[in-house]
């Protein structure tokens, strides 16, 4: 009979994974991502903020106090839309 060995860097990994899909289930994350722009406000952050966790108290019956929202600009030239540049397309349309 072979014997199971799970070195202590893989039994942490293991167990890691298996705490963060339970935290998951009793706390939502949210992750919105936005182009960076400059108009873009902390007003309107706050307000995507509030109405997110709100719509997750409402409809899932979520705690405020558990949910988790991170809101990530990425920069218009490291994104891409209909096979170009945000950047790129952006220049097109105007």
């Amino acid at each position: 009979m072979k014997a199971f060995i799970i070195h202590n860097s893989q039994l942490r990994i293991c167990i890691l994974k298996i705490l963060l899909t339970c935290l998951r289930k009793i706390m939502p994350y949210i992750n919105v991502k936005i182009t960076k722009d400059a108009a873009t406000t902390i007003e309107q952050k706050k307000q995507i903020v509030e109405e997110m966790t709100q719509t997750l108290v409402n409809v899932l019956g979520k705690k405020p106090e558990h949910i988790h929202i991170v809101i990530d600009e990425i920069k218009p030239e490291k994104r891409g839309y209909a096979g170009l540049l945000t950047t790129e397309f952006r220049r097109q349309k105007n």
